[in-house]
């Protein structure tokens, strides 16, 4: 079972690329920054806004439901609803 350790919405002062997208992301956009422990190891990860909402409809432990780059499509697809 994992556990999170920092979930934080941050303006990243250097580039960062999205764990659900996997696009690179330059200053001074808005991320999740995030840090989960699972398994005695930890982990830590940035997730654009639009992967962050798509990431908030899976379920309780949406960190465990994808992996690099899985929400590309459905990230690009609410970008895109949004407008």
């Amino acid at each position: 079972m994992s556990k999170i350790l920092r979930y934080k919405l941050v303006k990243i002062r250097k580039p960062h690329v999205c764990f659900g997208c996997g696009r690179c992301f330059e200053p001074p956009y808005r991320m999740i920054s995030a840090a989960a422990a699972y398994d005695g190891t930890v982990g830590s990860y940035y997730l654009c806004e639009s992967c962050n909402k798509v990431a908030s409809g899976l379920g309780p432990w949406p960190w465990e439901e994808f992996g690099f780059g899985d929400l590309r499509a459905a990230a690009l697809e609410y970008e895109k609803s949004k407008k």
